[in-house]
């Protein structure tokens, strides 16, 4: 069952709901805390200081990415290793060094600090949003007044098709693994109920 609670801001959400959670604990029901990644630990210490005892056998404070670790672990889809930022970094300057003459508007932007981080991001939410690279060079062609925007569009779409290509079979990261959640998470029966 989800449960969701909403309300202002300084309402009491989070502590009635860390006391359900202690309270499950105490009556050996499993429960899982859904918070981001960067308030994982704060959230676990804030747990343990409201319980008054040495720990929480039964209370698992999880972010999508601890999730998908877990599950991944323990039904199988863990096999490519995993690819971090700096990895990322490294094959898109492959991609820029292998294909520079294609890339005529970004051929001299990828040495500048910072375009690299904010190229990965800008994949990474493309890949979050499921819009595919064959989708921005297809509409990168229907751009007939703005040709400056007509080559952004195309130069990325064809980035994002090489970086795929380069990760497919290879690497698995954040965005790959939480669509792998998706497909095996019925399949991990530690979660039912």
């Amino acid at each position: 069952m989800i449960k969701i609670i909403t309300s202002r801001a300084g309402y009491g959400k989070t502590e009635s709901l860390y006391k359900e959670i202690l309270e499950k604990d105490k009556n050996s029901e499993k429960t899982y805390l859904m918070v981001p990644e960067q308030f994982t630990l704060q959230s676990e210490l804030s747990l343990m200081d409201m319980s008054n005892s040495k720990g929480l056998i039964y209370a698992q404070v999880m972010s999508f990415e601890r999730l998908s670790r877990l599950v991944l672990s323990r039904v199988g889809g863990l096999k490519r290793p995993y690819i971090d930022e700096v990895g990322k970094h490294m094959a898109l300057r492959l991609i820029f060094d292998e294909y520079e003459e294609s890339l005529p508007m970004y051929k001299s932007a990828y040495k500048k600090e910072g375009f690299l981080n904010e190229l990965s991001h800008t994949l990474s939410e493309l890949k979050k949003m499921a819009v595919s690279a064959p989708i921005l060079i297809e509409k990168s062609n229907q751009i007939e007044n703005d040709a400056l925007l007509k080559q952004k569009l195309f130069e990325i779409g064809f980035i994002y098709d090489k970086f795929l290509g380069y990760m497919q079979d290879r690497y698995i990261d954040n965005e790959d693994r939480i669509s792998l959640l998706s497909e095996k998470i019925n399949q991990y029966t530690e979660l039912s109920n």
